[in-house]
């Protein structure tokens, strides 16, 4: 079964996506609140992706990243952003900071499956 971890602060944004992904057969998303609450669950379960705020509260997504990169057993799993954030420069930094990917908020569920089939088996 495929593991994805959400983490986002916005219940409204984590119930949308939560709902999209329960009509997925064979994917399990975990959602966490805050950026050390989605480190320790990707610690434990070692997802196969992360989808992530960048505005979180407390530690940012950015500094977040920068912990999983870090990380010898969770540096290699792709990690994208998600953000109400669209200026292209934003998302070029977020790109060079070390993200896979980049989809800006609301999410379009076309390109988010797209998005996903690039990293997933």
């Amino acid at each position: 079964m495929t593991r994805l971890l959400y983490i986002e602060d916005n219940p409204v944004n984590a119930r949308l996506l939560e709902k999209f992904f329960a009509l997925k057969q064979r994917l399990h998303l975990a959602v966490a609140t805050s950026a050390d609450q989605g480190l320790a669950l990707a610690r434990a379960q070692v997802p196969d992706a992360i989808l992530m705020d960048i505005n979180l509260p407390g530690k940012s997504g950015a500094e977040a990243l920068t912990e999983l990169r870090a990380d010898p057993v969770l540096r290699g799993v792709p990690v994208i952003a998600v953000s109400a954030d669209a200026r292209p420069e934003h998302v070029s930094r977020m790109l060079e900071h070390g993200f896979d990917a980049y989809l800006t908020k609301p999410v379009d569920f076309t390109e988010l499956d797209a998005t996903l089939a690039r990293f997933l088996p």
